[in-house]
């Protein structure tokens, strides 16, 4: 082995390392802080602007340490923050006092930040910080440690699901990371020690190259190419956790084929061929109109493929032309300063500002907007002014790049039209729409959160108190609360308070302050109630938590009809809270009505754990106000579901031993139902 690949090969090491540490904490931190806040897709979108605002941070200082500082001082100062950031370990996160329930996304970002700031920080800046001290050194090709660094970074994502996180708990897993992190600081001696013995200081030699610096121009694409990228990646990630369980393997998914894109696009200019990309995205894109036109008629697969390959091959042309446009080594770091400046200003944007301006998921469509504009470019450029235009049949791609742009216009227009009310804040997306039954013609008021809907009333007729949905007497927690008159559910926009009676005491706990608002100004339901009625504002779990034994006769836990289930809400320790809270004789009600999970085998491992009785109640056959529904229902007494056991229920049958749900385990794909492809019923 050479002498230069074997210097190579002591700065790849921690390059590796503290690539593979840098992504692998992203997880780690966010599924540990999950339960704190409610378990919402929101916690993931708001530790990737976390992420990509420390990212900058620790480019920004790569950049200007190697740009201003001696190669002696560069060695200093990172040796003594890398002697800090071991001395702050473990990375495990506290809590930072009472939970903000409207919006606690600021306390997400300290809760990170006191854990893992400045470790995070030190990690984001070594690849390009080494990369520079090795570009003066006779390895003169440092773009491609870029690209190596992405792959170790893509293996410290992958492990996390299929290793890290189904053999090892949450605490033990921010100290294995910990241990991981002196490992790096360790195999960083070497650099630091070579650039602190480099015998000149002067910054001619640090910079002895002589290529132009690219002009303003140029940098303010790096930035926009950069930003675009990561807009579409939270779009994406967005539209797929308001539908999919805010599970780490499916936070992952995107994010991977975000580092894939990068990875090639550096590794070789021979992986992005710039018209086979920009063609396929506007051919994703028009399906995504549909999709969009669609709703919950697509098929979660189809959702899921669709919506993964359009960020794959849009990343893939924001970053091969990234990649196209990188200047020569001397401005490595500056290169990848632009490039974080970028990144934070779409995580700001699509995190920040978006929710704050757009009351639906518009950023997803302002990106793939953009990124057309750009592939329309790519295909077009060039062609009107020599006339090849029409001879090559270039219109095709621009009049797909009008109907995509038509139809995205028209339905952020449908969007915004349709609804009596549609808000947005931390915990997604609620509409109350008024619709006319297809089957009587009765008009009725549809309350819809991210693409489920949870809430129904029919208006006038005086059929205002009829349950409707899930709810309606024939289904499982119809029957339940005819006989238990005391009951008292967790959520919802009020329905099941139409089975209330005068001597009744509902209390409904409600995570989302705007469900409150809705069921209080949109539906009736608890304003006609007869029994007392009581909202109490904060997640379930916490809240009960902290609360005395209530000794309810029936608790409900409606949380789980919607794509998006909290997880945290169907653990062990979960169940402990509840059982707290029932009589001897107590009834825990689950609605498990999911498009796309069978949530019984992990109720029936949790009765087994805990030694409840559980029956299985289906109504396939709801009526005409109703909706197909599935519950379940465990108690410590086999007497008090007696009634509830026919012909037509079923016992959830348990998952294998000891694979029961906890704070630190669970396992989406286990219950995963796996849907037929189709589009169906397409109308425009």
């Amino acid at each position: 082995m050479t002498p230069v690949r074997k210097l190579a090969l002591l700065y790849a090491a921690p390059i590796i390392l503290g690539s593979f540490l840098l992504f692998q904490v992203q997880p780690i931190l966010a599924k540990f802080i999950l339960p704190w806040f409610g378990g919402t897709s929101a916690v993931w979108i708001t530790a990737l602007l976390f992420f990509q605002v420390l990212l900058l941070v620790g480019y920004a200082y790569a950049y200007v340490s190697n740009r201003w500082l001696p190669y002696r001082a560069q060695a200093i100062v990172h040796a003594v923050l890398l002697i800090l950031a071991c001395l702050t370990l473990p990375i495990t996160p506290g809590k930072t006092g009472e939970i903000n329930g409207s919006n606690p996304a600021w306390q997400i970002l300290l809760a990170l930040g006191g854990s893992a700031g400045l470790q995070y920080i030190l990690l984001a800046s070594t690849s390009p910080l080494l990369q520079a001290w090795l570009s003066r050194d006779p390895y003169r090709e440092p773009y491609r440690w870029y690209a190596l660094s992405n792959i170790a970074s893509l293996a410290g994502l992958l492990t996390f699901p299929f290793v890290v996180e189904p053999l090892l708990p949450s605490l033990l897993q921010t100290k294995l990371w910990s241990g991981l992190f002196i490992v790096y600081a360790g195999l960083s001696l070497f650099p630091i020690l070579k650039a602190y013995a480099h015998k000149t200081d002067s910054q001619k030699e640090i910079h002895p190259f002589n290529s132009e610096l690219p002009n303003i121009r140029t940098r303010l694409v790096w930035v926009l190419l950069s930003a675009i990228g990561v807009v579409l990646l939270l779009g994406i990630s967005a539209l797929l956790t308001q539908d999919i369980p805010s599970a780490p393997l499916l936070w992952i998914l995107p994010l991977t084929l975000y580092l894939l894109s990068y990875i090639f696009s550096f590794e070789s200019p021979q992986w992005y061929r710039e018209k086979t990309y920009a063609s396929i995205f506007l051919v994703c894109a028009l399906l995504l109109v549909v999709v969009f036109k669609l709703g919950n008629d697509t098929s979660l697969l189809s959702l899921g493929g669709l919506c993964l390959a359009t960020l794959f091959v849009g990343c893939m042309i924001t970053h091969g032309e990234l990649a196209r446009r990188k200047p020569a080594p001397e401005f490595l770091t500056q290169f990848y300063l632009y490039l974080a400046v970028g990144g934070a200003l779409g995580g700001v944007f699509a995190s920040v500002i978006a929710p704050w301006i757009f009351p639906d998921l518009f950023e997803l469509h302002t990106a793939v907007l953009i990124v057309s504009g750009v592939a329309g470019w790519i295909l077009l450029r060039g062609q009107m002014r020599n006339g090849r235009f029409w001879r090559e049949g270039k219109f095709f791609p621009a009049l797909g790049l009008v109907v995509i742009f038509i139809s995205l216009g028209l339905d952020i227009y449908d969007r915004l039209a349709s609804p009596l009310y549609v808000h947005r804040n931390f915990y997604g997306i609620s509409r109350v729409l008024e619709k006319t039954s297809t089957q009587e013609s009765d008009i009725y008021r549809s309350l819809i959160s991210g693409g489920t809907e949870h809430g129904r009333q029919m208006l006038g007729n005086n059929r205002e108190a009829l349950p409707t949905l899930y709810y309606t007497s024939e289904s499982g927690i119809g029957k339940i609360l005819l006989g238990y008159p005391e009951a008292q559910p967790l959520r919802g926009v009020g329905t099941l308070a139409s089975f209330s009676d005068s001597n009744d005491y509902y209390r409904f706990y409600e995570i989302n302050p705007d469900m409150r608002y809705i069921a209080e100004h949109y539906f009736s339901y608890i304003a006609k109630a007869k029994a007392q009625t009581e909202i109490v504002l904060g997640d379930a779990r916490l809240t009960l938590e902290k609360e005395q034994p209530q000794n309810f006769d029936l608790l409900i836990l409606d949380v789980f009809s919607s794509d998006a289930i909290p997880i945290h809400l169907l653990t062990a320790e979960a169940f402990d809270v509840y059982l707290k809270h029932l009589r001897g004789q107590g009834v825990l009600a689950v609605h498990v009505s999911n498009k796309h999970l069978d949530l019984g085998p992990v109720l029936g491992s949790l009765a087994k754990r805990k030694g409840l009785y559980a029956v299985r109640v289906f109504n396939e056959e709801p009526g005409i106000y109703g909706s197909q529904s599935d519950w379940v229902f465990l108690s410590p007494q086999e007497a008090s579901l007696a009634s509830l056991v026919t012909e037509s229920e079923e016992r959830p049958q348990p998952l294998p031993e000891g694979s029961y749900w906890t704070d630190s385990y669970s396992n989406i794909l286990g219950v995963m139902k796996i849907p037929e492809i189709s589009f169906k019923d397409i109308q425009f």
